[in-house]
């Protein structure tokens, strides 16, 4: 009940958000004849191309970041597919939608309602943060936004102040910025908002649509989907804890449907698809486009599971095709897709290469194999379901490729986690040789895999009960017996899908966020005090004003918390000589501080004391040790305490 009450006066953020990743693209889905789940998966990633789109070229014709530039824009993307809807020729097979919306809005209630209820209680309050490395940019990086009115990804110089143009992807923090505006929520509340929308909406949305043709639109098969979708430890409740990952998260849950349109347009052999192959082909790259700007890892995410299924449309051309001129332009089609694959994969480049995670590749590949890599819990009731759904495709020689993009992926993850080197390096830099990156993409294809199995599961003992029924009326056989089949299967899909490794991925995830009285002895980064002191800075601290603090103690947090300006937004960012002045030995200064503070402009100092934060080497954050037990400085007044959390005004002019 006290999650229930805390997390109701959220709910308008939460539907905001929910409205923002897909109204504004409604239209532009509606005139490309997309209907039913595939309508709505359009939606989500036409609304999020025109976020990335406006945030892209609003700077250039000197808007503000808002609502207006992307309803401006949504409203041009419309206008182009009404009338690119007019060249758009009608497919001989496109029918209309089943009408039974329910076939697929019941599933994804299912699964947005487990994942909400998951990820409630890891969070605890709506107002708290992610202690982790990645969360104290991803919330400044939303405050810069909201502080500078510019989202652009050419723009977001917040790691390297100095530089004019830094490239970076944004959409995540855009949206943020854009609930928060409109909702009133404060940049946490926004944030778990967002996290919310894109787990427990976008996330089903995404994995039913790529799901449903190997499920043949099957109500009980859509439910089965929904509760592994719901109950997969791998994503999104993994990258919700390691990282975090805000960005990522995005990207991985928008995979699907980029996938799921590319599916549709390739299978020739369907009797009828749900829109125009042309507008499925257009919505295919609209979504990994969006896919894109959420993070570039996504669209490497995409082509890794693509390269399965370009092979499998390979090997049917030949026998589908018999004019040689279309034969030959497809077959020049795949292998220019494949060749780009490729490249993509020779241009990777970044200098995240030293990761050893002091595992092996067959540890590794028994990880993923597991279904809750990165965590001791094992799912081995999903690997069951997975693996027989990788043989009921074999001996039906139907979708094997599905099996085929599960088996790369895995070997993937094998290979980030287990070894280092050129190999690794080749294969996974552009996930950063990050293992947990790898490990999201999992459940794309595990939980299609295995709904197909709990799907025979379900007609088997469809089948079965009515020999145990001989006595019962035909009228209750006939109408009773089947959906008690799946009601049982479901049961028992929801109960052993729903294992230790879900307990355990929660329970990191809780830990991330804590900051109960009870985590002052031993936080991550912020102690129940420190987050109080942080909570009162807007009405303690000028709005003008800039405080300094060492952003490895969770000062740096002042910024997305209070919307005052500080010196260091993040652990690891490019900062002038003064910055590096004060970072280095503000303790020990006398008044020749005051040259540096004053030529940065510091009003403020927060000395949160050592930093709990132990990911990272404790070397890394020893450029920040003059920023701690500050209290000798003579020109420091304190002005606030909390605990050892202490607020210093700086007092030079006296």
């Amino acid at each position: 009940m006290n999650l229930l009450t805390s997390w109701l006066p959220i709910l308008p953020a939460v539907l905001v958000a929910i409205a923002l990743v897909t109204v504004p693209g409604l239209p532009t889905a509606w005139a490309l004849r997309l209907r039913g789940l595939p309508l709505v998966a359009g939606s989500i990633a036409a609304s999020l191309a025109i976020i990335a789109i406006t945030s892209l070229a609003a700077p250039f014709v000197g808007l503000s970041w808002g609502i207006l530039p992307v309803l401006g824009t949504a409203v041009t993307l419309s206008l182009a597919a009404l009338l690119l809807r007019r060249w758009l020729p009608r497919d001989s097979r496109e029918r209309a939608p089943d009408r039974a919306w329910l076939v697929w809005a019941l599933p994804v209630l299912v699964a947005g309602s487990i994942i909400t209820i998951e990820t409630v209680r890891a969070i605890a309050s709506p107002e708290n943060v992610s202690q982790t490395y990645d969360a104290v940019f991803h919330l400044n990086a939303t405050a810069y936004i909201l502080d500078t009115g510019d989202a652009s990804p050419l723009h977001m110089n917040l790691a390297a102040p100095q530089l004019t143009t830094s490239i970076y992807p944004t959409l995540w923090h855009a949206i943020v910025a854009l609930v928060s505006t409109l909702s009133g929520a404060s940049i946490p509340v926004a944030t778990n908002a967002v996290t919310l929308a894109t787990a427990a909406w976008i996330w089903p949305v995404a994995v039913l649509f790529f799901a449903t043709p190997f499920l043949a639109g099957r109500r009980s098969s859509m439910l089965f989907a929904a509760i592994f979708a719901a109950t997969s430890s791998a994503f999104p409740y993994l990258l919700l804890s390691w990282g975090v990952l805000y960005p990522n998260v995005l990207a991985t849950a928008l995979v699907p449907v980029a996938l799921g349109f590319t599916h549709l347009a390739l299978r020739p052999q369907l009797q009828s698809v749900p829109a125009p192959r042309a507008s499925l082909w257009v919505a295919g790259v609209g979504a990994l486009g969006a896919t894109g700007f959420a993070h570039p890892n996504g669209v490497y995410a995409f082509a890794l599971i693509l390269i399965p299924l370009l092979i499998s449309y390979a090997t049917r051309i030949n026998r589908s095709v018999t004019q040689p001129l279309a034969r030959a332009t497809r077959w020049a089609a795949v292998l220019t897709a494949l060749a780009v694959v490729v490249m993509m994969w020779t241009l990777v480049t970044n200098s995240d290469t030293e990761k050893d995670y002091g595992s092996s590749f067959l540890s590794g590949l028994v990880g993923a194999l597991s279904n809750a890599p990165l965590i001791p819990a094992k799912a081995w009731f999903v690997t069951l379901f997975v693996l027989a759904g990788a043989v009921l495709l074999t001996v039906w020689k139907c979708h094997r490729w599905l099996m085929l993009a599960y088996c790369l992926t895995v070997v993937m993850y094998a290979v980030a986690i287990g070894l280092t080197g050129p190999l690794r390096d080749a294969l996974t830099l552009a996930w950063y040789n990050d293992a947990a990156r790898i490990a999201a993409l999992l459940p794309i294809t595990a939980v299609p895999l295995a709904t197909v199995a709990a799907t025979a599961l379900s007609d088997a003992v469809r089948d079965g009960l009515p020999r145990f029924a001989k006595s019962f009326p035909t009228w209750v056989r006939r109408n009773w017996l089947p959906p008690l089949a799946v009601i049982a299967v479901a049961v028992i899909l929801l109960t052993g899908a729903r294992g230790a490794n879900i307990g355990a991925q929660i329970g990191w995830m809780t830990g991330l966020f804590s900051t109960s009285p009870a985590n002052n002895e031993d936080p991550d980064m912020l102690s129940a005090d420190e987050l109080a002191l942080l909570e009162r800075l807007s009405d303690e601290v000028p709005e003008n004003a800039r405080i300094a603090g060492d952003p490895w103690n969770g000062s740096a947090y002042a910024y997305a918390i209070s919307g005052r300006k500080v010196v260091f937004p993040h652990m690891t960012a490019q900062y002038d000589a003064d910055a590096a002045a004060i970072a280095g030995g503000l303790r020990t200064m006398g008044p020749q501080a005051c040259d540096y503070l004053g030529r940065l402009g510091v009003d403020y100092v927060l000395d949160f004391g050592d930093p709990n934060f132990n990911t990272y080497p404790p070397e890394k954050s020893t450029h920040f040790s003059g920023l701690r037990h500050v209290s000798e400085n003579p020109v420091l007044r304190e002005v606030d305490r909390q605990g050892d959390a202490a607020l210093f005004r700086v007092e030079c002019d006296q």
